[in-house]
């Protein structure tokens, strides 16, 4: 079960430039998260979401999994890695689901305990309105002992 689900939201909100993106949450559970992004202010010059902006919606979502599942004292999540493709323009808000089973969880927690950090790697899938895939980001998160 998470630890706080608003530690995460709350320092990813206090992010001045995130904030501003409009960023939201739509679930928030111990081991799942999905996070939406919205065209509006994040449209570029031709009416497409801003590359960065989903850049930000894949690094975003992963961090606030993993902060609101770890005692903040003890391990800080830190984004390793982004590697993003455009599979299509985004011409509506975008969103991410990121699930890690529980036991995944305890055995990264212990390992990062023991070890003094963990890897973890996964792929995200950002889908449009429609359902349809926009981007494909492979993220790297290194949990550090604290």
């Amino acid at each position: 079960m998470a630890l706080n689900e608003n530690l995460g939201i709350d320092t990813i909100n206090s992010i001045e430039a995130i904030a501003r993106t409009g960023l939201s949450f739509d679930t928030v559970k111990s081991n799942t998260i999905t996070a939406r992004m919205p065209l509006g202010a994040n449209a570029n010059h031709n009416g497409i979401m801003y590359a960065g902006s989903l850049f930000s919606l894949a690094e975003c979502a992963a961090g606030v999994l993993f902060m609101n599942r770890y005692e903040p004292k003890a391990i800080a999540p830190i984004c390793a890695g982004v590697n993003i493709r455009f599979r299509r323009p985004a011409t509506s808000d975008v969103t991410v689901s990121i699930n890690i089973s529980d036991e995944e969880f305890d055995r990264l927690e212990k390992e990062a305990l023991e070890k003094g950090k963990a890897v973890v790697e996964f792929e995200e899938n950002l889908e449009d309105e429609n359902g349809e895939i926009v981007s494909i980001a492979e993220v790297k998160y290194v949990l550090m002992k604290l």
